[in-house]
């Protein structure tokens, strides 16, 4: 994953920022952190902040919804793969055996386009907010969706997922397996 959003998560309670709206406490952290995105909606309740954000092997669409009023932001990313509908019922059951182990992002199939998606709903009541917990809370969702994408697409196409590599024709959401870290050691 980004650099950014793979730092090890904590529960300490420093840094929060009590003065500024959430919506304008994301913005900056995601400049600061050099994160390139658009802005989807701002009006005086609801702000949506949208990026892309690539893994190790795949693409991730990633959308925030910060909601000052109510006290919270939502991070929710995805992967734009269509699954196949007659699948769903292993899918699902998939995804709730790795629901039930997760202790942070929750993956579900969106249901207009069958598109594995992952989200977190974070409580930022009184300001209790900091880089840290923002981008826990984007690693998670991301990482939800990179370390169980290979699983299932097994489970959907029912074939190895190298093979899948291959079959995938967007080229921009399969990354290529870095190279650096093969060493010949024969």
């Amino acid at each position: 994953m980004n650099k950014k959003t793979s730092k090890k998560c904590t529960q300490e309670n420093e840094g929060f920022d009590s003065y500024k709206p959430v919506a304008t406490f994301i913005r900056q952290e995601l400049d600061e952190h050099d994160y390139y995105y658009r802005i989807l909606m701002d009006d005086d309740e609801v702000t949506a902040i949208g990026f892309q954000l690539r893994g190790e092997r795949i693409g991730m669409e990633v959308f925030i919804e910060i909601n000052d009023a109510k006290s919270f932001f939502r991070v929710v990313a995805f992967f734009d793969m269509n699954f196949p509908v007659e699948r769903n019922v292993t899918l699902l059951t998939k995804i709730n055996k790795i629901n039930n182990c997760s202790n942070g992002a929750t993956l579900y199939l969106e249901e207009e386009k069958n598109i594995l998606t992952s989200s977190m709903l974070v409580n930022v009541d009184h300001m209790a907010i900091n880089s840290e917990i923002l981008f826990c809370a984007l690693s998670d969702c991301t990482n939800s969706i990179e370390s169980n994408v290979t699983d299932l697409l097994q489970a959907a196409y029912s074939k190895n997922f190298e093979d899948m590599i291959q079959d995938i024709s967007t080229e921009s959401l399969i990354m290529p397996a870095d190279d650096d870290d093969t060493d010949d050691e024969n």
